[in-house]
C-alpha cells in the first residue's frame, strides 16, 4: 500500500491489480512488455511514483524486474545481471527508497542496488551457503537486515553487506524452512516458517525465543509488521491469520483496573532515554460513571524538534482506563522530541529527550 487508498497486489499468470479506494475495488493492470505466465513474487512501491515488480524466471524471458517511475502508467524492464536461467528467479525484494534496495535470487545470495535497480551487486554469506534456498529478505535500512531460508538459515548484516552476512545464533530441534521475517529495530526481529515456527530475537540475533503459533503446525508463509508492533502471520494451507501485539517493545497495554476520572498524559520514563521509553496516559469516564461520549479515537503521536510528525504509536478506539505504550527510537538521532495525546477534544503535549 502506498497510502490508505492506493495499493497494488500481484501473483501468478502475470497478474497485477491496483486499488485507489482502500481495497473496495481492484482494477487489473496491463504491464507493457511483460509476458503472460510469469509468477510475480513482489510488488514494492517506495513512493506514489516509483515502484518495482519482481518475478520468477520464465524460459525465453530476458527480464524478471519491471519498474515504473510514473505511478504505474508505464513500466520498463531492468536487467538483473546474473547468468541466464533460473538464477534470475527472484524470491524476495525489499526496496528502501528510489535508489537503494535488496533482493534474494534463486542462487542463495543477497543482492543490492544503489542506482534504482539499474545494476545489482552480489554480497556474500559467511558460510558460503549453496545447499538450499533463501526465501525472504527484510531490511531495517540499507545497512541492517536479515535474510532467511531452508535448513534453519538466518543471516544478518549490519554494514550493508560490505562483509559477508553472518549466520546468526538461530537453531531449533527440528530443521525448518523459514519463509518470512520481519525487522522492528536494530535489536528486535522475528523469523517464521514451516510447522508454525516463530522465533523472536531481542538482542540482534544472538539468541532466539520460541514463539510458535499456539500449537499450529501449518507453515507460516507470509507476514506483516505494523509500525506500532502488531505482527500478523499467514499460514499456507488454510489461510489462517494470526496476530500478536505483545511480542515487540511497543504496543499499547492496559495498566491496572482503575478507571480514571480525567485525561492524564504522564511524563515518559525513563527520560532522557536510549532508545526505548514508556508513555503512560489515562482515558476517563464521566462523573456519573458512564463512558465519555464521542468518537473514542485516541492518538499518541511523536514529533521532532521542528514539529514534523515522525511516528504514530496509538490510533484506535480505547475504553476508559490507564494505558502504557513504548516508543522505540533506535532509528532516530539524539535530540528533543515531543509526544502528544489527542482524544475527544482533549489534547496535551510533553517533551522528552533522546540521548545516544
Amino acid at each position: 500500500m502506498i497510502d490508505e487508498n492506493t495499493g497494488y497486489i500481484c501473483g501468478s499468470r502475470s497478474a497485477v491489480y491496483r486499488t485507489t479506494n482502500g481495497g473496495l475495488n481492484w482494477d487489473s493492470l496491463v504491464i507493457q512488455n511483460m509476458p503472460a505466465g510469469l509468477v510475480l513474487t513482489k510488488v514494492d512501491f517506495v513512493n506514489a511514483q516509483t515502484g518495482w515488480i519482481f518475478s520468477r524466471y520464465l524460459t525465453g524471458n530476458d527480464s524478471t524486474i519491471y519498474k515504473t517511475t510514473n505511478g504505474g502508467v508505464n513500466w520498463f524492464k531492468q536487467k538483473f545481471g546474473t547468468a541466464a536461467g533460473t538464477e534470475n528467479t527472484i524470491n524476495s525484494a525489499c526496496m528502501i527508497d528510489a535508489n537503494n534496495g535488496w533482493l534474494i535470487s534463486n542462487k542463495p545470495r543477497p543482492w543490492k542496488t544503489t542506482n534504482g535497480g539499474a545494476s545489482w551487486d552480489s554480497t556474500g554469506l559467511s558460510d558460503n551457503y549453496l545447499a538450499g534456498a533463501l526465501y525472504k529478505i527484510k531490511m531495517l535500512d540499507m545497512q541492517t537486515g536479515y535474510c532467511v531460508g531452508s535448513n534453519n538459515k538466518v543471516y544478518k548484516t549490519t554494514n550493508g553487506g560490505s562483509t559477508p552476512w553472518i549466520s546468526t545464533g538461530y537453531s531449533s530441534s527440528t530443521v525448518v524452512t523459514l519463509y518470512t521475517a520481519e525487522v522492528f529495530n536494530s535489536l528486535e526481529a522475528v523469523v517464521m516458517g514451516t510447522y508454525g515456527t516463530v522465533y523472536h530475537t531481542t538482542n540482534g540475533g544472538v539468541n532466539w525465543i520460541n514463539k510458535n503459533l499456539y500449537g499450529s503446525i501449518n507453515d507460516v508463509y507470509g507476514s506483516f509488521l505494523t509500525g506500532d508492533g502488531k505482527l500478523y502471520a499467514v499460514t499456507l494451507l488454510n489461510s489462517n491469520i494470526f496476530k500478536n501485539q505483545n511480542m515487540f517493545s511497543v504496543g499499547i497495554k492496559s495498566i491496572g483496573k482503575e478507571i480514571p476520572k480525567a485525561y492524564i498524559l504522564e511524563q515518559n520514563f525513563p527520560n532522557p532515554f536510549n532508545p526505548v521509553t514508556k508513555i503512560r496516559f489515562s482515558i476517563p469516564v464521566q462523573a456519573n460513571g458512564k463512558t465519555k461520549p464521542g468518537s473514542g479515537v485516541t492518538t499518541v503521536r511523536i514529533f521532532d524538534i521542528t514539529g514534523k510528525e515522525v511516528d504514530v504509536l496509538v490510533n484506535e478506539k480505547l475504553n476508559p482506563g490507564v494505558y502504557e505504550v513504548n516508543f522505540n527510537a533506535s532509528k532516530y538521532s539524539s535530540g528533543v522530541y515531543f509526544y502528544s495525546l489527542t482524544s475527544d477534544g482533549f489534547s496535551q503535549t510533553r517533551k522528552m529527550v533522546l540521548l545516544k
